[in-house]
């Protein structure tokens, strides 16, 4: 027998019974403080983010901890004796094989590696593969450590997609130290100025700038930088071979997390093509004033930034106001325009800016001293001979005279035929005998009327909200209907409500009564489907309350008996344990802690159910559809009945809400079959249809009358009640077909969100 045989699992002390003096002699008094440590140990090793495995020298797993089976999507128990080569991809077995050789011989191999998981997906990992050994140096097994790095790889492969942007991008990036020496320029950069690659890098900035862009400049340029964290504007530079040109320059400041200035970061593009472009724009700018200063309507022009260029002065004359008042925004198009016609010239002006088209709008200006001026606007996009759109010409004219005119026009059409066709209700017209002299077609259709001529001339109270016989509620009882409901008579004298108005107006030269009514059917109909819907939620509300109470309660009495049997149970153990050791009856004292281990272990497993029935572990562990399959297989063991449950391999993987739902759903089924039903066989499936998860349950049970059992069996109409309003509250549908002796059937759709 070894003296010094050496521990290598926490299990091994409850191993050692029959060479408990042996153990003595060799750890002493210290036995208890060893195991406290081992168990220490182990729980580090299980809480770690790390795959951490052991394997035999035959690189057969004998250890893992959970981390490296949930990493390569397997349950601890599926990995015990797996071979370590069958995850590792194919491509690299063989060169895995040779550093397994090296490991032997050099002890420990560290690096990336691209492993394989249970659904057969590739991912990178990092990886530590350390031979383990004893004292005496001869090996015992290989300790393997890794973590997957998938997202750092997708990270790194970003970095470099944005680095190749960079160097591919037509705008000038140089990036410089705090003593403006330049650490980086891109392609872009040296093509610009005219160097070969990298041969800016190492030179101060001051080799690109023109003689004229003197220190005292870019000082300022600095100062504004560390002022205000950015600088941007127009710079005169010079090219390798002397030659100047200006560009438009962004220089940003790159700080520590401490706001010191690390390096400063450039963007550049040529514009001198751009500023000659300006140049003769202004000249015809030039010209183009001078036309425009003659002419009789407001001419205005915008830049592509919306700035005022231009204004006639036509101005002064249509708006009362001094043209430098408007330019020097003392005065704004908020200040000219009618406060109704704001949006639609700020539309109108956006649309001419953005698509670059002529559109034509006609607005209400408030002159100076409030006079309201009608104006006709032609918005006309600016484009140059190369198709450069340089701004906005704006034409506005006087039309004052002619609105004028137009609403002369407009309030001699028939007023009436206004009021009664373009009303979205039911429209009358009564005249002082009671009878109907005009009806439209909203109120000819409520009353099923083909045409006016079955009620013209009819006495409009025996129609129209009747009151007492032959009495007018308004022109006889003097009453007054304003948003009343009354009643309409329809075909077949059927009883219409409606809402009503009744005013008092005058056409031409006579004074009638005006009748405006809408149908509400609807809304009496959505009335009672809201109060009969607020009971039972007020029912549901209830029901859930007294669910949850129950559910409380359960818990609370779960955990006071299981938490006070573990006390009293782990304190007996752990006294006799402590007189055992004390007495130096190391072998009882083994078996005691063997005994208080089962107890713990018999405790955790307690309340592993209780955690389990708050919410199924399984679903984020295996996923939906293999924790129904679990649940589903518990309740075989129980209760005789066959379930036939069935899923598509490849279905989406739901989220959360989607998950936990169906799993509730499924759990409220099964019970009604068990406890109600009487089946003998289930059928459940779960799969994908397009963009949406159909869940299906259907039994061959006793089946039920659904109107007839929702009237009489609350606790029937909440329990479906919930599962709708779970089904429901993911946007999905919920269907529920039964029939006495037919079985039920559950059809449930749901968006599919990945």
């Amino acid at each position: 027998m070894q003296k010094n045989r050496q521990i290598k699992h926490i299990g091994d002390i409850e191993n050692q019974e029959d060479n408990a003096c042996d153990i003595e002699k060799v750890y002493g008094h210290k036995l208890k403080e060893i195991y406290r440590e081992l168990i220490r140990f182990r729980l580090a090793i299980e809480q770690s983010i790390d795959g951490m495995a052991i394997t035999d020298l035959e690189l057969k797993l004998i250890y893992l901890n959970t981390a490296f089976a949930r990493m390569y999507g397997y349950s601890p128990e599926e990995m015990i004796n797996m071979n370590i080569i069958d995850l590792q991809h194919k491509e690299q077995i063989d060169e895995y094989r040779r550093g397994m050789e090296q490991i032997k011989t050099k002890g420990q191999w560290i690096g990336e590696a691209n492993h394989i998981k249970k659904d057969e997906t590739s991912f990178p990992v990092y990886i530590s593969i350390t031979l383990l050994k004893e004292k005496e140096g001869k090996p015992i097994g290989i300790l393997v450590i890794c973590r997957d790095i998938t997202e750092r790889k997708k990270m790194e492969n970003e970095k470099e997609k944005l680095l190749n942007a960079v160097e591919i991008t037509k705008e000038a990036v140089s990036i410089k130290s705090p003593d403006l020496v330049i650490i980086y320029a891109n392609n872009a950069m040296h093509e610009l100025f005219g160097y070969k690659k990298d041969e800016l890098i190492g030179k101060h900035v001051s080799c690109v700038n023109a003689e004229v862009t003197s220190d005292i400049t870019v000082r300022q340029i600095v100062d504004t930088i560390k002022k205000q964290g950015y600088w941007e504007g127009e710079i005169l530079n010079k090219r390798k071979d002397g030659t100047k040109f200006i560009t438009y320059a962004t220089t940003t400041a790159i700080k520590d997390k401490n706001g010191k200035i690390i390096s400063f970061i450039s963007t550049q593009h040529d514009i001198t093509k751009h500023k000659k472009a300006e140049e003769a724009l202004k000249e015809s700018e030039a010209r183009f004033r001078m036309i425009a200063d003659y002419t009789h309507g407001w001419e205005m022009f915008r830049n592509v930034n919306g700035k005022i260029i231009y204004i006639s002065p036509a101005f002064e004359r249509i708006t009362g106001y001094k043209i430098r008042d408007y330019i020097l925004g003392k005065i704004t198009y908020r200040d000219l325009f009618h406060p109704d016609d704001l949006q639609k010239v700020k539309k109108c002006f956006s649309k001419a800016m953005r698509k670059k088209t002529i559109n034509d709008a006609e607005f209400r200006i408030i002159k100076k001293g409030g006079a309201l001026v009608y104006v006709s606007v032609s918005y006309q996009p600016v484009i140059t001979q190369s198709r450069k759109f340089v701004g906005v010409r704006i034409s506005i004219k006087d039309i004052t005279e002619r609105k004028q005119t137009e609403e002369e026009i407009n309030q001699t059409l028939e007023s009436t035929r206004i009021m009664l066709e373009n009303m979205p209700c039911g429209v009358v017209v009564v005249g002082k005998d009671k009878k109907i002299r005009q009806i439209n077609k909203v109120a000819q259709k409520m009353m099923g009327l083909d045409s006016p001529k079955g009620i013209i001339g009819k006495i409009c109270h025996k129609k129209i909200c009747p009151a007492e016989k032959d009495k007018c509620p308004v022109l006889d009882l003097g009453q007054s209907v304003d948003f009343s409901e009354k009643i309409l008579f329809g075909q077949d004298n059927k009883e219409i409500p409606i809402l009503k108005s009744v005013h008092t107006v005058t056409l031409g030269d006579e004074e009638v009564l005006l009748e405006a009514f809408v149908d509400i059917t609807e809304r009496k109909r959505a009335e009672g489907a809201i109060k009969e819907q607020q009971m039972i939620f007020k029912r549901f509300s209830r029901e859930i309350l007294s669910i949850r109470e129950a559910e409380k309660k359960k818990i609370s009495t779960n955990l006071h008996d299981e938490v006070g049997s573990i006390g009293i149970s782990l304190s007996t153990h752990l006294s006799i344990i402590k007189e055992r050791i004390k007495d130096k009856n190391l072998k009882a004292a083994l078996k005691g802690i063997r005994q208080a281990k089962n107890v713990l272990e018999g405790s955790i497993a307690s309340f592993k159910n209780i955690v389990a029935n708050l919410r199924p572990p399984d679903l984020d562990i295996i996923g939906l559809p293999d924790a129904l399959k679990a649940h589903f297989s518990k309740i075989t063991k129980h209760v005789k009945v066959k379930i036939d449950f069935r899923t598509d391999k490849n279905i989406k993987i739901v989220n959360d809400d989607t998950a936990i739902a169906l799993y509730r759903v499924a759990q409220e089924a099964l019970s009604n079959i068990v406890k109600h039903a009487k089946a003998k066989n289930v059928k459940v499936r779960l799969y994908s249809q397009e963009n949406n998860l159909k869940f299906n349950v259907c039994d061959d049970g006793k089946g039920f009358d659904m109107e007839r059992s929702l009237q009489t069996s609350e606790v029937l109409k909440m329990g479906i009640l919930g599962m709708r309003e779970r089904v429901e509250s993911l946007g999905g549908v919920f269907i529920i077909e039964s029939a006495p002796k037919r079985g039920t059937k559950i059809s449930i759709t749901v968006p599919s969100i990945e």
